[in-house]
Parts: C-alpha cells; structure tokens; sequence
C-alpha cells in the first residue's frame, strides 16, 4: 500500500501528541509526592493523646506516656506497695508518690518487664531501642559520637532536650526539638519513689543482661543525658518512637 505524504504528516502529528501527553502525564506524576505522611499525634489504649515531634528521620512522642492498657487493650497491673513492688519479676506501673496529680504532667512509671511485652507502646509505636536513643542524641548533639559510652554525654544534649518548664530548682531547658523531657523520677526496686521534678529516667528496649536493662537520665543541674543500665524492677518513665 502507497502512503502519501499527507499520511505520512497526519501521522507524524498523531505520534507528536501522543508523545507531548505521555511526557505531560509524567511530569504530572512526577510532582506527586508519595512519602508517607508522619504523625503530629498519637492515641495510646487509654484514650490519652499525646503530640509527636520529627527529631531528625525519627518521630517521637513529645510527652511520658501514661496509659495504664497496653496497646491490645488489656490492662496493665497497677502496683501502689512497695513491698509488693520489691518482689515483682512482671510487668506493673505506678503513680510517682502514689499522687495522681502527678500523672498529668509527668505521666505514670512502669518496670522493665512491662517494656519487654512490646505492646506497652500504642500500635504502631514501639519502646525505642538503645541504638534509636543514641541516634536522637547524635542529631541533637553532634558531639555525642560514641553509642557505647556509659556516661554523662553532650555538650548540652539535655538541655536541648528539657522542656522550658516543669523542673525543680530552675533546672529547665531550651527545649530546641520539641522534645519536653520532663523529670517524672523514679521508684527503686525497694518500692521507695524518688526525685519527681529534679531527674527524670527513661527506659530503652535494650536489655544490658538478665536483670538490667539500658536508659537514660537528665538532672535538673546537669546539661548533659546520661546512659548506663539499671534493674528492670526499678519504675522510669516511657517514651514511645513511630514505628517508620
């Protein structure tokens, strides 16, 4: 068959506007953004809403949690005696003090067996580990270089991290990411409660052996977090990461 040259113009024009709307249809595309939008909030089992901050790539919760479920609903043991507290090998939470007033801003304590459930955390999130801690640090602080120092570590890593308002003895911080760490104390594995607005201590995922477990500290006259590893009968305070 003979293909004029008229023909051969019409279809010269037909494959140039298919070719200028393939291209159109991909730059669309291409303005497009697919990256999973990060949370701003979140809910844990007991209602309790909290607000998330972006610290680097991770997403952190902005406050200690409290919820008294874990994430499937269930409810965590609430242990207020301290000789009951002493003997315990599970999971259990308590009330700084046993003084409910302190929960709103603190939030509660939970031992170390209740971490190691790994539904403490509202689902999606999870308790971070010891490696997630330092990678916060290490954006926060720069100085911070070393994942395995057990120490006081940073220039002004805590401060950086301390809320600008809630600690004792003009111990508050600059708050630079959002972070609002705030002093919830703690409870021996004697039972005895200790330090409610001049320290706060925060447990990691990480088990250090069979009996302890990694955290960190901050001290209302201290710049600085420290790392080291404690009892898992002691009660700290929680802070979940966005499982990404």
């Amino acid at each position: 068959m003979k293909i004029t040259t008229s023909k051969l113009l019409s279809l010269s024009i037909i494959f140039l506007l298919l070719l200028v709307a393939s291209l159109s249809c991909k730059k669309d595309d291409d303005l497009v953004d697919d990256t999973p939008e990060l949370p701003t909030s979140v809910t844990d089992a007991d209602g309790n809403v909290y607000a998330a901050v972006t610290i680097g790539t991770q997403v952190w919760m902005a406050q200690n949690l409290k919820t008294t479920k874990y994430s499937n609903g269930t409810a965590i043991p609430h242990v207020s005696d301290n000789t009951q507290w002493n003997s315990l090998t599970t999971a259990a939470y308590c009330i700084h003090d046993n003084n409910v007033s302190n929960v709103a801003i603190y939030g509660l304590l939970y031992n170390h067996f209740a971490v190691d459930t790994s539904i403490l955390c509202p689902t999606g999130w999870k308790v971070p580990s010891d490696a997630e801690w330092y990678q916060m640090e290490h954006f926060v602080d720069p100085s911070v270089n070393d994942p395995n120092i057990i120490d006081d570590r940073g220039v002004n890593l805590g401060q950086k991290l301390k809320a600008t308002s809630g600690w004792n003895q003009n111990g508050n911080g600059t708050d630079n990411f959002g972070f609002k760490a705030l002093p919830g104390g703690t409870r021996s594995l004697l039972g005895s409660f200790h330090y409610v607005g001049d320290y706060g201590y925060w447990w990691t995922a990480s088990e250090f052996n069979q009996y302890n477990a990694y955290g960190r500290s901050m001290f209302w006259n201290n710049l600085k977090v420290r790392r080291d590893n404690f009892p898992k009968n002691n009660a700290f305070s929680v802070r979940c990461i966005y499982k990404q």
